[in-house]
């Protein structure tokens, strides 16, 4: 069960984690240098080829933060979480008045399965962060994410609400506080979350699989195999492993 939790929190906490590059950062540099082709590569998902010329940049600039970010996310795309942690310390080190690398700090803390401390960095963060900043909502978001998957669902709301405040159409908002409910077993407030981060975004197979399992839950079977089959459809596995399991009968 721990097991899955740190899967489902590392996918989650995942799909937060954003480059802050701006647009131009890599067109005001050499096409062929280090850092250019490493943002390229890993803007293809060629995440091999970004870890080779992100390392060599990095060697080459260990304060540059547009190679920081772009390494760190490469990093985490391989699943290299400790070495993405130890990229943020030695920055923080560097920049400690950068509230972006203590965010990226605390997802990654979540990321690894200590919530904690990423909660921690949040709150850390939030004192930090400028008025009318937009990365609140990712902070909220993160923070509400770190006290769910530490067993606290119902404590982890207020935090999804402020995200959605200053965010009403965002969808991983929305998701997570579905998460929220299902798991204090309010499948009809689940159902509700779902619904509008599906309205938002029906693109996401996570928000199905997830809708479907709380119609599961509350007997409500040809709805739930409606969403698992547009999940599977979508390439969710679990989706295609529970079709075979709950829509078969």
């Amino acid at each position: 069960m721990l097991a899955m939790k740190r899967t489902n929190a590392y996918l989650a906490a995942l799909a937060l984690l954003l480059i802050l590059l701006s647009p131009g950062a890599s067109a005001r540099r050499a096409e062929n240098d280090p850092l250019s082709m490493g943002i390229r590569a890993l803007r293809n998902n060629e995440l091999g080829a970004a870890e080779d010329f992100l390392s060599k940049a990095y060697r080459q600039d260990k304060k540059d933060t547009a190679c920081i970010y772009a390494y760190v996310e490469t990093c985490i795309r391989l699943r290299k979480v400790k070495k993405a942690e130890s990229l943020l310390r030695d920055a923080i080190d560097e920049y400690p008045e950068s509230a972006e690398l203590l965010l990226k700090l605390g997802i990654t803390q979540n990321l690894k399965g200590d919530f904690d401390e990423a909660q921690k960095t949040f709150l850390q963060v939030e004192g930090m962060l400028p008025e009318g900043s937009p990365d609140f909502v990712t902070l909220y978001i993160n923070n509400g994410l770190a006290i769910l998957y530490d067993g606290n669902p119902e404590e982890s709301l207020p935090w999804f609400d402020k995200a959605l405040d200053l965010s009403p159409r965002n969808a991983t908002a929305y998701n997570y506080k579905g998460s929220a409910f299902y798991m204090m077993k309010d499948y009809v407030s689940a159902i509700d979350s779902y619904d509008a981060s599906i309205d938002i975004d029906n693109r996401n197979a996570m928000s199905f699989y997830n809708r479907g399992m709380a119609y599961l839950k509350s007997k409500m079977q040809s709805e739930a195999c409606k969403d698992f089959h547009m999940a599977c459809k979508m390439g969710n596995t679990n989706a295609c492993k529970t079709v075979m399991l709950e829509c078969k009968k």
